[in-house]
């Protein structure tokens, strides 16, 4: 992906990305005792975070679209402790005791975990009824996504997001 770098700045890129994974997954497990005052302390708002909170106040659904950096789950937990639960997007995982354990922190401050495919129809209810939904973006697309340029090569994009927000008049924020 960076043939201009060295070996050894893609190795530390390489264990970046575990330390960062490993701090979201510490960060997930502390979901159950999370309060609205610790966010607050730790997450500060924005011009970009006051654009989401007029967005979601005018009453019309919207997408929130992120990809797997930082902690991207992070987002459902701090609006439900809000007041403002979200529906996100969740691929079910491989082994159904860590699919049951994420799903249930994906949920405990109200969010809504639905899976791909199957949670089509909760999606757009959500959003005709001005609901958010969080989307991540940065996932194959497969045979029916949109080929984009990616590190040089190409590779499917999935459509699913923008092509909602489009059918439905819905705002796609990438966040």
């Amino acid at each position: 992906a960076f043939p201009e770098s060295t070996s050894r700045q893609r190795k530390e890129w390489v264990l970046e990305m575990y330390r960062q994974l490993g701090m979201t997954a510490v960060e997930m497990m502390r979901t159950p005792i999370l309060k609205k005052e610790e966010l607050d302390r730790f997450i500060g708002t924005d011009q970009d975070y006051e654009n989401y909170v007029r967005h979601r106040k005018n009453g019309k659904g919207l997408i929130l679209l992120t990809a797997h950096m930082g902690n991207w789950e992070l987002s459902q937990i701090f609006e439900g402790l809000r007041g403002r639960p979200m529906m996100v997007l969740a691929r079910k995982q491989k082994y159904k005791r860590l699919d049951t354990l994420l799903n249930s922190f994906r949920q405990y401050h109200g969010a809504v975990a639905v899976g791909k495919g199957a949670g089509t129809r909760d999606l757009i209810r959500t959003l005709r009824q001005g609901g958010c939904v969080g989307v991540l973006g940065d996932q194959s697309g497969g045979d029916e996504g949109v080929w984009v340029r990616f590190f040089g090569r190409l590779t499917p994009s999935p459509r699913g997001p923008i092509a909602l927000g489009l059918k439905l008049g819905v705002k796609v924020l990438p966040v």
